[in-house]
């Protein structure tokens, strides 16, 4: 079953008008939030099309991805900001798309599947036998972009509705208690290991769980 396309982007003829404005030849929308965009060259591009409710969601994943290209450079896979489509209703960001496992097709499906956003569908197949490596290989990338600072927590442009947008560690404090809660409560970890996992995580986050 494919994932739905984003009620923004399912009037095509609208699409392909705002494409045209914004300099380029065409775009095809091939599936959730993918597409195929025509340069004024010729160029086919796969891009990711990111669909921003504000301004300033956009400005901020704007400025989000031109800093970690300029503090991380390569060591991490980072889009491209081709350009932007002003819809009525929305504003879609056009990124390149990061070539890559589609996570799709290395989860385990099943019930005991870790939950995912709700447009996200998994496509049935045998995990593989790597599984655990690519996990590892995911936590090294968000390593590395935790590393990137910025001037405040949340987002970077404008103002943000949510009390806890620009603290940190309450935002942290909120997640850990929301995933130990959640691991526990699937039968993932005993009630005792999730606390200690809880406290180890807290301690070397430093925040109060």
């Amino acid at each position: 079953m494919p994932a739905p396309i984003p009620p923004l982007l399912e009037d095509t003829e609208a699409v392909e008008q705002a494409a045209r404005h914004a300099g380029f030849v065409s775009l095809e929308v091939t599936g959730d939030r993918r597409g195929t965009l025509t340069t004024r060259d010729g160029e086919r591009r796969d891009v990711y099309l990111r669909v921003t409710p504000s301004e300033e969601r956009l400005r901020t994943e704007v400025a989000s991805i031109e800093r970690v290209r300029r503090e991380l450079g390569d060591a991490v896979p980072t889009p491209h900001v081709l350009g932007r489509l002003d819809l009525e209703g929305g504003t879609v960001l056009l990124e390149s798309y990061v070539e890559g496992v589609d996570l799709a097709s290395v989860l385990p499906v099943g019930p005991e599947s870790p939950p995912l956003p709700p447009t996200y569908v998994l496509i049935p197949h045998d995990p593989p036998a790597d599984l655990h490596n690519l996990v590892t290989d995911l936590g090294r990338v968000l390593s590395r972009l935790h590393r990137v600072r910025a001037e405040r927590f949340g987002k970077l442009i404008g103002d943000d509705p949510n009390p806890h947008a620009h603290d940190a560690h309450a935002f942290l404090e909120r997640e850990l208690r929301f995933y130990v809660s959640g691991v526990a409560g699937r039968g993932w970890l005993s009630p005792g290991e999730a606390a200690r996992a809880g406290r180890w995580a807290a301690d070397r986050l430093g925040v109060v769980t």
